[in-house]
């Protein structure tokens, strides 16, 4: 995988070489947060959960789970905030979640969603269906 990246403005742009999940996706990151993973880790790491039928339309790092609702109202929780800093990822295609909303039934679909990945481990905190 080759990476890119290009400053405009206040805005990153990061540019993936690598197959069908290859594109350029909008990437920020938080004033004062310096992550330990790098935004094309946490790409692949979103793509291989989902599958090659999702593709990654933006990546932002933030300070916090609880900055999550900035952007997502119902994403993040501030029990999650001792995790450190978090990744919110847009992704559109075939987004599946990973359990059903009941035993028995199958899990939830989309075509857009967002994945919350804990930086410090990479480990998913939740994602959201619209």
């Amino acid at each position: 995988m080759r990476l890119r990246v290009l400053a405009a403005a206040s805005l990153v742009f990061v540019t993936l070489s690598a197959g069908a999940s290859a594109g350029t996706r909008e990437v920020s990151i938080a004033s004062g947060v310096e992550p330990r993973m790098t935004p094309a880790e946490v790409v692949a790491g979103v793509l291989e959960r989902l599958g090659p039928e999702a593709t990654v339309t933006s990546v932002r790092g933030l300070a916090r789970s609880s900055d999550v609702t900035r952007f997502e109202p119902n994403g993040g929780s501030s029990r999650a905030d001792d995790l450190g800093p978090v990744w919110l990822v847009r992704v559109e295609g075939r987004v599946v979640a990973e359990r059903s909303a009941r035993p028995g039934l199958p899990p939830l679909e989309a075509e857009t969603g967002y994945v919350i990945v804990v930086d410090a481990d990479g480990g998913v905190l939740g994602m959201g269906l619209p």
